[in-house]
């Protein structure tokens, strides 16, 4: 009697065990099914780097999510890699704070904030960055952020 309890208690236990690895399985490949990276062997070894703060890794995590279009996930790493002085990331960051960007769902989407993006922008921008120098000229010209001013714009 004590046998068939404690067979069908670990039969259950197994059941469950299995049902929680499954879920939690396929919840990660749907999340990572969304991220497409090209010529990463392992975009987890690439997470951990990232979140240990490594420069290189924070732009391909954001770049792997832009091209997702996980924008709002975009932002916080390229946030982090902006926060360590990287160019690009500032550069980035500025672009979709400026302008924005929708995402799949209201979660990934990111409001414009054009006087927060602007900052951004300058920076990278002064620090001879040409696609902020473009997007800080357009920004003067249509007084995104910034009150218009054409003469600075060219």
């Amino acid at each position: 009697m004590k046998t068939i309890r404690r067979v069908i208690v670990l039969l259950c236990l197994w059941t469950l065990a299995a049902r929680g690895v499954a879920q939690t399985a396929s919840s990660l490949e749907r999340d990572l099914g969304r991220i497409s990276v090209v010529g990463m062997d392992d975009l987890g070894k690439v997470k951990l780097l990232a979140e240990r703060g490594n420069v290189s890794a924070q732009l391909k995590m954001a770049n792997a999510c832009m091209s997702s279009r996980l924008y709002a996930s975009a932002l916080q790493w390229f946030s982090a890699a902006a926060e360590q002085g990287a160019l690009e990331a500032r550069y980035q960051k500025g672009h979709l704070l400026l302008f924005g960007c929708r995402g799949d769902s209201p979660s990934q989407s990111v409001t414009a904030s054009p006087t927060e993006g602007l900052q951004f922008i300058f920076m990278a921008a002064t620090n001879h960055h040409p696609a902020a120098s473009f997007d800080m000229g357009l920004a003067l010209r249509d007084g995104t952020g910034c009150p218009a001013d054409l003469i600075w714009a060219y």
